[in-house]
């Protein structure tokens, strides 16, 4: 696992409880809380795989206080590497959340687009440093004005909400004939609400 994590069983699968690396921010305190001694597990929602090329719908929608969790078992730092990209779809079509992975720009691009127009406005953050240890996860959680987007456990952004709706789907994609910078396949669990993850911040 990756630094400052706990791998605690869920249904039969395992959940990565992120310990101190973790920050994270619940309306009504401070703009972070950093975890440091989990408690109860949130439920986890679904569990879902999702090949490279493909998009996945939800069994049930991602709504605020709602998180997504994608999971790479490589990571692949090949400087010639294309765009990687991780998509939150809403029930019409609209990229309500798009993560892009740049090596060759060494940037994450956040950015929206409606279902039958053009990209927003994008904002950018400094991709170094954001992948550390032997997993590779980018955790997504809904704030309801924004969403919190982090790397192995790190807040890398608050990207406030350009387009408004539930996530019903999740995609995944590069550049064709190039090669991802995580696994051919990576592993989604969505969640209810982080907040039982932190006694107290309910």
């Amino acid at each position: 696992m990756f630094s400052g994590s706990r791998s605690t069983s869920i249904g039969g699968g395992f959940f990565t409880a992120v310990t101190g690396d973790f920050h994270a921010h619940f309306p009504g305190t401070s703009e972070r809380n950093e975890i440091q001694s989990p408690g109860r597990i949130a439920p986890s929602v679904g569990f879902y795989q999702i090949p490279l090329s493909r998009t996945i719908n939800l069994d049930e929608p991602v709504k605020t206080d709602g998180i997504v969790m994608f999971r790479s078992s490589i990571l692949n730092l090949d400087p010639t590497t294309a765009s990687t990209w991780i998509d939150l779809l809403g029930s019409g079509g609209d990229i309500i959340l798009h993560i892009s992975f740049r090596l060759l720009e060494n940037v994450i691009v956040f950015n929206s687009r409606p279902a039958h127009g053009e990209w927003l406005n994008e904002s950018r953050v400094n991709l170094t440093g954001s992948f550390i240890g032997q997993n590779y996860t980018v955790t997504v959680f809904d704030h309801g004005d924004r969403y919190q987007v982090l790397t192995n456990g790190r807040t890398k952004s608050y990207y406030y909400k350009q387009l408004k709706g539930d996530v019903t789907a999740v995609s995944y994609n590069t550049n064709v004939g190039q090669t991802s910078i995580f696994s051919d396949t990576i592993a989604a669990q969505t969640y209810n609400s982080f907040a039982a993850l932190v006694p107290g911040s309910a």
